[in-house]
């Protein structure tokens, strides 16, 4: 590299590159964090920032960084054009000592919506029991969040993961879906009751944000 005496560079160019536009994407959605950082999502607007871990999960480093801090990582548009659910796995091991790591999933409206959390865990809350280390995850656990369709469906959406650290024990998030939901919803609040050798008395709950469909079997 070299400088003009006289304060001017020369000329140089022209070069040619590509961009490719950030286009509202479509259901069903993916991102496996395999590609780091993310084309098209927003990685601003904390004190912090998520990374990689080097394995293709997005980490948020608590171990590492102060106490209290933050990190924001949010989707590109997303076109929720029936009804929806956001299924995504994470890890953290729960720390006595540091208790006060969250993680909260936010959903806003565009264009001019305000971020609404849809899930959020923190304290002894945010313990997978997956064998998660201080800075290694473990087999990770996997959430269903049902979008209420009133709110989102028809409307282009983004979803974002706010990380707090308390000092804790590493963060990590994997396996971003969001998908149509099913005509057959995971049934959850599985039961049994009156057991015997040659019968049992078997119950389920089925959830639509908060609202019971029905019970029993």
């Amino acid at each position: 590299m070299w400088c003009r005496t006289d304060g001017l560079s020369a000329w140089a160019g022209p070069y040619s590159f590509v961009t490719t536009p950030c286009n509202t994407a479509a259901i069903t959605y993916t991102q496996d964090f395999t590609t780091w950082p993310m084309q098209c999502w927003d990685l601003t607007g904390g004190s912090q920032s998520w990374g990689d871990n080097g394995s293709g999960i997005a980490l948020a480093n608590f171990w590492s960084w102060p106490n209290p801090t933050d990190a924001i990582m949010s989707t590109e548009p997303i076109d929720i054009s029936v009804d929806a659910r956001v299924r995504f796995d994470w890890s953290h091991l729960y720390s006595a000592t540091y208790p006060l790591d969250s993680l909260s999933v936010d959903v806003k409206v565009l264009p001019g919506g305000t971020w609404t959390s849809i899930w959020g865990k923190g304290g002894s809350d945010l313990e997978s029991n997956d064998g998660a280390g201080n800075t290694t995850p473990g087999s990770m656990v996997t959430e269903t969040i049902l979008l209420d369709p009133a709110t989102y469906t028809g409307q282009d959406v983004q979803v974002r993961f706010v990380a707090t650290s308390g000092y804790g024990p590493d963060l990590f998030v994997d396996n971003l879906i969001i998908e149509p939901v099913p005509a057959c919803i995971d049934p959850s609040g599985l039961t049994a009751s009156n057991i015997t050798t040659a019968s049992a008395d078997l119950g389920l709950d089925r959830e639509w944000n908060g609202n019971f469909l029905g019970s029993g079997i």
